[in-house]
């Protein structure tokens, strides 16, 4: 169980903040060059409608359950997703006001699965905060993360096509399979490495293919030009969720701002576990899987020595630059425009990133 659970949301923001100053005050020049090639993203005028059109979203909420609305409005992160819905239609050349609408579906949705994820992992933090569950509990936790997909859906009927709306809703159901197939295979000490792929294409990938896929179909782009930014997107959601397994392990709750060593703990196998156990010493790191200590960082100071021995963390690190890559090469198929070289940026920035 992490440390942070029988911490009460005020003690942990509390920690936070002293966690924080230490950090500021011992950051290496490395790891600032690394956090700010991570933070900059885009600066798209089309963003503030985005941000309009989810404050709306969310202003509808009832009473009851603001409070645990407002927490959620501190989800925002870099809006990743629906720079991605922008991006795409700029670089096929056709972005309409429809456009903004989308980014939002495509945030709220993702919204989404975070208070449901939190709730699978027992994450007790969220970008330097308490997670929905941790102040509230479960089951209030689901109903609301339900709420917020059912509203996503609706802002997505005024999009007025049916076609997208279809496609929308079969994204939808292949990242719950993603999820279910990830949480049939808890437990499962002999997961294959294609067979974790299949899961994170699902889970992660699914939905930033469609924000590039569905994009490029509002826009009226040729079938060819949305085929490649679908496979683009794909890539980059793979190598989104290869890295963030990678972080996992080894990245800093200070910087991530959130609960780390929970596939560890929920009995996830993730790729630096799956190449570790095919090496010399294989044998010490099921030992530790069949048995993780309690506390989740003391399960990662155990686990972490023997991939970095076994070359997993670098064979991990290689396999998202290996995605990026291939996702790269998809935008050549696109006209040579500043938002094409956007787009590689952000396969870039999937990947160079602590949080």
């Amino acid at each position: 169980m992490n440390k942070e659970q029988n911490m009460s949301p005020v003690a942990f923001l509390e920690k936070t903040a002293a966690a924080q100053s230490e950090l500021h005050a011992s950051i290496t020049l490395e790891d600032a060059v690394r956090r700010t090639v991570a933070s900059e993203l885009p600066q798209i005028p089309e963003l503030a409608e985005v941000d309009r059109q989810i404050d709306m979203v969310l202003n509808r909420c009832h009473p009851r359950f603001a409070n645990m609305v407002e927490q959620v409005r501190n989800f925002r992160g870099k809006r990743f997703r629906p720079l991605m819905v922008l991006l795409s239609a700029k670089a096929v050349g056709n972005i309409t006001p429809k456009h903004a609408a989308l980014g939002a579906v495509m945030e709220l949705i993702h919204t989404a699965t975070l208070v449901h994820d939190d709730v699978l992992d027992g994450a007790m933090v969220r970008r330097h905060a308490p997670t929905v569950n941790a102040v509230h509990d479960n089951y209030n936790s689901i109903l609301l993360g339900d709420w917020i997909l059912s509203q996503a859906f609706s802002l997505a009927s005024t999009l007025e096509n049916i076609k997208i709306n279809h496609m929308l809703s079969e994204a939808a159901c292949r990242i719950c399979e993603g999820e279910l197939n990830q949480g049939l295979e808890r437990g499962n000490l002999a997961l294959e490495e294609g067979a974790y792929y299949d899961n994170i294409d699902g889970k992660t990938a699914e939905l930033i293919a469609s924000c590039c896929r569905v994009s490029a179909v509002l826009a009226n782009a040729p079938e060819d030009q949305v085929r490649h930014l679908e496979n683009f997107g794909r890539k980059v959601g793979m190598a989104f969720q290869v890295a963030d397994d990678l972080l996992d392990l080894w990245g800093d709750e200070d910087r991530t701002g959130k609960s780390l060593g929970t596939d560890l703990q929920q009995g996830k196998l993730t790729l630096p576990m799956i190449h570790a156990l095919k090496q010399p010493l294989g044998p010490k790191v099921m030992a530790i899987l069949k048995n993780p200590p309690e506390d989740s960082t003391r399960a990662r100071e155990a686990l972490v020595p023997l991939l970095e021995e076994s070359g997993s963390l670098e064979y991990t690190r290689q396999k998202a630059r290996e995605f990026v890559q291939q996702a790269r090469a998809e935008l050549a198929h696109l006209p040579p425009t500043p938002w094409r070289n956007q787009l590689a940026s952000m396969a870039e920035k999937a990947v160079a990133r602590t949080a």
